[in-house]
């Protein structure tokens, strides 16, 4: 459904996505350069422009990924794509890398809630390929008896088809926004947790990041940033570290007893 695939059917009619977000990137470039003009003017014909100018943003971000060659020839694969890219955008780590790893800090209660809206998307994502079947099937049964009673149904199964397949789309953006609600929120976790210097400007946080996805995806260690391994808050660890070995009381018991034997 999303695309994916040289020779992926979708493919054909890739053009039309491509066209629709070059024609929306042209658009948020030109009210982009007439920002401050606009705003110098003022009134009524600002409002106007700060709106349509917020409308191409959001439709921007909603819809598609930062770059044409991210693009996908379906609307739901960019959709996808669009919150898939998010964290790379911001932060500068990798979407899928750093998913993996961002769950290891995540509560238990919002992976949950993320997983459910996932469920509302795979539950319209579902009825689609549901109607898609009755279709092909009732088009199998058509030509094999040659003949077609109650259109009905594949008339019911078209409708269905394009429902679905909208409302997947509109539940990909909701489930998109918990995922980059997730990497807001514990990022930083994540960040302390992957032993990253903290207090760090935006600027080095976002090399770091983007230096840790290139070491994970590529296994490039050398480009791994600096890590720190002894963390703070660490003494008690510290501290069992450098006490000495306490022997378990049953291998005491046994120990003397051989030194009874050997005496005697």
């Amino acid at each position: 459904m999303e695309g994916y695939g040289r020779f992926h059917p979708a493919q054909l009619f890739a053009g039309g996505e491509r066209k629709r977000f070059l024609a929306l990137k042209a658009e948020y470039q030109k009210l982009d350069a007439a920002y401050d003009a606009k705003q110098a003017e003022g009134g009524a014909t600002f409002i106007k422009h700060r709106a349509r100018f917020d409308a191409v943003s959001k439709r921007l971000a909603d819809r598609f990924p930062d770059e044409e060659h991210w693009l996908l020839p379906t609307a739901l694969g960019n959709t996808i794509r669009a919150f898939e890219v998010y964290p790379r955008v911001m932060y500068g780590l990798e979407a899928i890398q750093g998913w993996n790893r961002l769950l290891a800090v995540m509560s238990k209660e919002y992976r949950e809630t993320v997983d459910s809206a996932k469920a509302q998307f795979d539950f319209w994502l579902n009825a689609t390929v549901l109607a898609l079947v009755v279709l092909v099937e009732f088009g199998m049964l058509a030509y094999y008896h040659w003949t077609a009673p109650s259109l009905w149904i594949p008339g019911l199964a078209v409708v269905a088809a394009f429902v679905g397949f909208w409302r997947a789309e509109s539940a990909a953006r909701g489930w998109g926004e918990y995922v980059k609600s997730a990497f807001d929120v514990y990022l930083p976790d994540l960040y302390a947790k992957l032993g990253l210097t903290p207090g760090q400007s935006r600027e080095r946080i976002k090399r770091d990041l983007a230096s840790f996805s290139q070491a994970v995806v590529y296994r490039m260690p050398h480009v791994l940033p600096t890590r720190q391994y002894a963390m703070a808050g660490d003494a008690s660890s510290k501290a069992s570290a450098t006490a000495p070995l306490s022997m378990p009381a049953t291998s005491r018991g046994i120990l003397a007893t051989l030194r009874r034997w050997l005496v005697r």
